[in-house]
């Protein structure tokens, strides 16, 4: 089966378990730390969104614990972000494999998706902890989680894989994507809660497909902020065809890849 790819990816199983352990490995390979750095940035980002809009900015008044607020939007975000990041980089970090092997191209995304679920099983534990440490009861939807997670992990996937082809032209991209989501996370409500913004500055997360994202996670984590069913279903099919759209234009391109790599 030289210089053929099968596409059937339950033939490709061990190669992706072997790529996603390798994934894991040169993340944390000689770091005195280890894993543990997985859990700085987002515990940095909930001290501070804490302090600021828990605090400072007078926009909370709820009886949940604020910094269950805000794990509850952290939780989605990272998925999300490291998703998105580590897809768009993957063909250019696994160029070596790319032009001398007859794996699908498409499973290096896949990859580095499912890579972040390692770190994301990290955050979900330490938002477990803080839940029984705050005393707050869990809400009985929280068994839908794995499913929204997986939901948030396609949703990241879907930009990644349009990303991931342009950065085979455009290697800038890899660049302006982190410049790209510290922006995109002021408009989306990480830090704090939809309810809290005023009506006059809605429309800016009103229009944000993330927004349902965090409004779901805070739902089936704390039972606040239920979406209608009518946001879910439009963000839902916002990220289906990204992603349908988004892999067949991948397939499309991907004879080039060995040629400009």
């Amino acid at each position: 089966m030289s210089g053929l790819e099968n596409n059937n990816i339950w033939y490709y199983r061990n190669t992706i378990q072997a790529l996603i352990y390798r994934e894991i490995n040169q993340r944390y390979k000689q770091a005195a730390f280890g894993w543990l750095w997985s859990l700085i940035r987002p515990l940095l980002m909930a001290i501070v969104f804490t302090f600021i809009f828990g605090n400072l900015s007078g926009l909370y008044s709820s009886k949940i614990p604020y910094i269950l607020i805000v794990f509850s939007g952290l939780l989605p975000w990272e998925l999300f972000s490291n998703v998105l990041i580590k897809s768009t980089t993957s063909i250019i970090r696994y160029k070596k494999l790319v032009t001398n092997i007859s794996t699908p191209k498409y499973l290096f995304p896949l990859v580095a998706s499912f890579s972040c679920l390692f770190e994301f099983i990290i955050l979900f534990t330490i938002t477990l902890l803080i839940f029984l440490g705050s005393k707050f009861p869990f809400n009985t939807t929280i068994v839908f989680y794995p499913l929204f997670c997986f939901f948030v992990l396609i949703a990241g996937l879907s930009i990644g894989i349009w990303l991931a082809t342009f950065t085979i032209w455009f290697r800038d991209i890899k660049f302006a994507i982190g410049n790209f989501l510290q922006i995109l996370i002021l408009i989306t409500p990480v830090g704090y809660s939809t309810i809290s913004i005023p009506k006059e500055f809605s429309f800016i997360t009103d229009f944000n497909p993330l927004t349902v994202i965090m409004d779901t996670s805070r739902y089936l984590l704390l039972g606040v902020n239920k979406p209608s069913l009518a946001n879910m279903f439009s963000c839902s099919i916002f990220f289906s065809i990204l992603l349908i759209t988004g892999f067949l234009f991948f397939n499309y391109k991907k004879s080039k890849f060995v040629d400009i790599l």
